[in-house]
């Protein structure tokens, strides 16, 4: 079934399930009176997709004990009106790293929102699956608030396996709101 294979983070399904549906969505958007530059701008969200997946990535072996460094994966939204959402996450594996998987709303926004209240940025809509990581000390970390100026919110964690170790931190932190989890 083409959703489930959407559902395990097959791209390929996704594109698909896109392209077959693209006529359906413009025309709801159309049907609730949205102009057509409005009505183009659902259908490029809808269509939006990006994938990271089958991915096995080592980094160096702490001469320390615990003393961890390095990002596996780094993605951030550091301007006004930038965002990070509909990312796929799918297959990776990290050893020995700091953050394994860090998403980031730049704190400077809260600085903007006092010059600029329409200020913001996000992180959401964001889909890990089957993420596996061992000697960390944060493994998935999403970085802002759970509103506007920096939200994070509506990401889903499935099938992840963590591996702490007593320096271990956090296996995921987000700092934000109505995220789901299926670890």
């Amino acid at each position: 079934d083409q959703v489930e294979a959407c559902l395990l983070g097959q791209a390929r399904a996704w594109e698909l399930l896109v392209r077959r549906y693209a006529n359906l969505v413009y025309s709801v958007a159309r049907r609730y009176r949205l102009n057509d530059d409005d009505a183009a701008d659902v259908f490029q969200f809808y269509g939006q997709s990006h994938v990271i997946s089958d991915m096995n990535v080592l980094n160096k072996v702490p001469t320390t004990a615990g003393a961890f460094t390095g990002t596996g994966i780094l993605c951030e939204a550091k301007t006004n009106m930038a965002f990070v959402d509909n990312v796929k996450f799918n297959n990776l594996t990290f050893i020995n790293f700091d953050k394994v998987i860090h998403l980031r709303v730049d704190p400077v926004l809260d600085a903007m929102i006092q010059t600029d209240p329409n200020a913001m940025a996000w992180i959401n809509a964001n889909y890990f699956f089957q993420i596996t990581a061992q000697n960390f000390k944060y493994g998935i970390y999403c970085e802002g608030l759970g509103s506007v100026p920096r939200d994070i919110g509506g990401n889903m964690f499935t099938q992840c396996q963590f591996q702490g170790e007593p320096t271990t931190k956090a296996k995921v932190y987000c700092g934000g709101a109505y995220n789901t989890f299926h670890l």
